[in-house]
Order: structure tokens, then sequence, then C-alpha cells
């Protein structure tokens, strides 16, 4: 009987340390991965305890993780106000998915009036900085010439670059193609590589 005892004793003791030990290197990452750790674990209210104490501490990737929690209205009210608001200090602080989000915001008109002149800079902004869903709403914008005229050749290039990262944009390369003149997809590639070599991509 004593020896069970010991036993259970001794489980009982290992599973604290085991608790212990992980809620110890939780403490000892950053703010930003803690909530990210958070929200994988299903727990969206400490996921933004731990967001908001980095966005207290000017963290750009924290700032624009709880700015989407407001923007999808998840764990809080949502309030495109608030997410614009954390959208717009994340993009100040050199943060690229802050930008794709205000420009989605000038898209749809949401928490914005519309206004696809803004939209288009802030995806080209992040489409440089290498962001995949930027790079496939720009082309969407060069193809159609709503921010402008339509220019075919530059939108199929940048649907050249998204669709490694993009679902959408890979689904769309033979469809711009089949729309497109011989000379136009020459051309498309040919920028590809120009526009290639002055993307700067975050490490």
């Amino acid at each position: 009987m004593k020896s069970c005892l010991k036993a259970l004793i001794a489980i009982v003791f290992a599973i604290s340390c085991q608790v212990a030990l992980a809620e110890f290197r939780l403490r000892i990452k950053s703010d930003y991965e803690a909530g990210v750790a958070q929200h994988e674990r299903g727990d969206i209210k400490m996921a933004i305890v731990f967001f908001e104490q980095g966005a207290e501490k000017g963290d750009p990737k924290s700032i624009f993780a709880l700015g989407t929690y407001y923007y999808f209205g998840e764990g809080v009210v949502k309030d495109y106000a608030k997410a614009k608001s954390l959208f717009e200090s994340s993009s100040e602080k050199g943060e690229t998915g802050a930008d794709t989000m205000l420009g989605l915001m000038y898209l749809k008109g949401e928490g914005v009036s519309p206004d696809i002149g803004r939209a288009k800079e802030y995806f080209s902004k992040a489409s440089y900085s290498c962001d995949a869903t930027a790079q496939n709403q720009l082309a969407h914008l060069l193809y159609s010439g709503e921010a402008g005229s339509s220019n075919k050749a530059e939108a199929l290039a940048w649907v050249y670059i998204a669709a490694p990262n993009n679902d959408d944009a890979a689904s769309g390369v033979s469809h711009v193609e089949k729309l497109s003149s011989a000379e136009e997809v020459k051309a498309a590639k040919s920028r590809k590589v120009e526009l290639e070599a002055k993307l700067v991509c975050p490490k």
C-alpha cells in the first residue's frame, strides 16, 4: 500500500513539474509568441492579454495581431475603427500584414469610405514586401483598371509572383494568360524578373 502511495505521489509530482515548466517556458517567450501559443490552444482571452501587453511595449506584431481580433470580432466586439487604428500603428512600425489589412479595409469600405486609390497604395507597399495576398489583390486592381488604366502585363507579372504562396493567384495564372495576348504574356514574364529584383522580404 505504501509503495503504491509513493508511486502515486511521484506521478503527481512529475506532472506538477511538467506543468510548472510549461508555464515557465510560456512566461519567458515574448508577449507575441505567448499570445500565438494561447491562440493555438484555443484560449482567445489569454491570447488577447499577451497581445495587449506586447502592444503596450510597441511590438508591431502584437499590435497587428490585436488589430485582427477587433477586425474579425474574435474574443472582442467587432470594431473596425479600433482595428484600423491598430493596423495603422503596426504599419508605421513596418508590419507588412497591417498594410494588406488596411488595403482590404479601403477596398471593401470597412470602417472607412471605399477608396480604391488608397487600397492600391497599401497593396503596392505590401507587395514589395513579399505579401502574396497583397500581390494578388494588386494584380486584380491592375487587371480591372479600377484604380486607373488596366495593365494586363503588370497584373499578370504580380500573379506570377504571388502564385507560389497564394492559392487564388495560382489558380488564376492560366485564366489570366488565356485572356492576355502573347505579347502581354511575354512582357509579364519579363516584368516579373524586374519586380522580383525590387522585392524586400522580411526576415
